[in-house]
């Protein structure tokens, strides 16, 4: 797939994803802003698309910035549990223009930044907010041999600074960071807002819930 065929009347292949919950300020409430992901995969790469509503779309943030520097615009987020055990998983992050970041997460020791490996994404800005392909080639992943992405965990993120919330968070995240410091980062910064498996609440950043989306190939 292209980008062009998630925009407009474009396409958009794969299996659509629309059941998107709040991680932050409310907890498993309904997303304010629609999202569509459209996940497919081939014999060498990962596709998921975003398909991004804005309410007002003069209020994406998007700055052309280094690398990993994205945390303050809106973005959205793949992350994927290759071996479907709630122990690690890859993050891949774009803002709405491209920039990317990307890290693993794993029980206990929170997010590493540090981690880099190839992959690719288009993202554009539209007329309703805007939208983004990742393109992930299954051989910077490691997984069980024989296995597809149907057989992963698999959680998708889009976060919307714009709708921060009024009162003070009280908790805190470990997070290390592309110089292997750690620092510490107050939740409720941002809505945050996720997908999971059907059935599931893949509601926390790092965290992907078992199950898994009946993710279509294309040939």
């Amino acid at each position: 797939p292209r980008l062009e065929d998630y925009l407009d009347t474009g396409s958009r292949p794969g299996t659509a994803v629309t059941t998107f919950l709040q991680r932050e300020p409310k907890d498993l409430a309904p997303a304010t802003e629609a999202t569509t992901a459209y996940i497919s995969y081939d014999d060498t790469h990962l596709y998921v698309a975003f398909v991004c509503t804005a309410a007002n779309p003069s209020q994406v943030r998007a700055r052309m910035t280094k690398r990993e520097d994205l945390f303050r615009d809106d973005f959205v987020a793949v992350l994927l549990d290759t071996f479907h055990d709630q122990q690690r998983a890859y993050m891949f992050f774009s803002n709405p223009i491209g920039i990317q970041a990307d890290g693993v997460t794993s029980e206990g020791s929170g997010d590493d930044l540090s981690y880099d490996t190839v992959w690719s994404v288009e993202a554009r800005r539209t007329a309703d907010g805007y939208a983004a392909l990742f393109t992930i080639p299954f051989k910077s992943l490691r997984f069980p041999s024989g296995t597809s992405p149907s057989a992963w965990g698999i959680a998708l993120q889009r976060a919307i600074p714009t709708n921060r919330p009024t009162t003070k968070p009280t908790g805190s995240h470990r997070v290390v960071d592309s110089t292997r410091k750690t620092r510490r980062a107050p939740l409720g910064e941002r809505a945050v807002v996720m997908a999971g498996p059907p059935g599931s609440a893949a509601h926390g950043r790092g965290r992907v819930e078992q199950g898994r989306w009946p993710v279509e190939a294309q040939g």
